[in-house]
């Protein structure tokens, strides 16, 4: 990061190139599914596990 803002981002151009897959279910399923991930985790920590 100090590189960066020193202007020698060489090393986040690298990172840049490589594809990022999208999505599963595109944005209309984002937001439910980050809620239901969320709940799950919650509940976990509720219960112990």
């Amino acid at each position: 990061m100090a590189r960066a803002v020193q202007g020698e981002a060489e090393g986040f151009e690298t990172m840049a190139k490589i594809p990022a897959p999208s999505f599963p279910g595109g944005p209309a399923m984002r937001s439910p599914l980050l809620a239901l991930a969320m709940t799950w985790y919650a509940l976990r920590d509720r219960i112990g596990l």
